[in-house]
């Protein structure tokens, strides 16, 4: 970006990376090989990675130099609070949705004993399931992963469409100069 100055294609790029990857891990199942899920979490960051810092340098570029800690902090507050809100949502899908699908076949366990099975902690549970029903177990909690990607491919599909309505402009970064 540095080095030609358009800034548009980055961001039409990791959208498309950003939707690629979320979609993938969307579709991930029990089955799924760990190989698939290191390509697709790598398609995933290499999105979001694209153009995580690239805002602070096109807003210092694109504003007047008297407003330049304001747009910084502007984007740094997005930034965090997005972030923040985002996982809390994705916490709530996952967590929700594996606790419903599991007990809508273990009805008679505890929900506490669903909600540590859940978190990992009542791992012994799982482990004395019998095999047909750990495997429900198993299905829940990977079918509930996969929707909180939902969130991934949303974020995707919004910053190709933002990213078409961006300016076709070169930014001319000046170079620092060490005194």
């Amino acid at each position: 970006m540095s080095k030609y100055g358009y800034y548009m294609p980055w961001y039409l790029a990791a959208g498309i990376f950003t939707t690629i990857g979320a979609t993938l891990m969307s579709i991930v199942s029990e089955n799924t090989s760990t190989s698939q899920i290191y390509g697709s979490t790598t398609l995933l960051g290499f999105g979001v990675g694209l153009v995580l810092q690239a805002s602070f340098s096109v807003a210092q570029a694109s504003v007047p130099s008297r407003k330049i800690s304001g747009a910084v902090g502007f984007i740094t507050c997005a930034q965090v609070s997005s972030l923040t809100i985002s996982l809390a949502i994705a916490n709530s899908v996952f967590l929700n949705e594996a606790q419903n699908l599991i007990r809508a076949f273990l009805p008679d366990v505890p929900l506490s004993t669903i909600q540590g099975a859940i978190a990992g902690v009542g791992s012994k549970f799982v482990v004395t399931l019998p095999s047909e029903t750990k495997y429900l177990v198993l299905e829940a909690i990977a079918q509930s992963m996969g929707k909180v990607y939902i969130l991934g491919i949303s974020a995707g599909v919004f910053l190709i469409l933002l990213s078409l309505g961006l300016r076709r402009e070169r930014l001319f970064l000046t170079v620092g100069v060490i005194a």
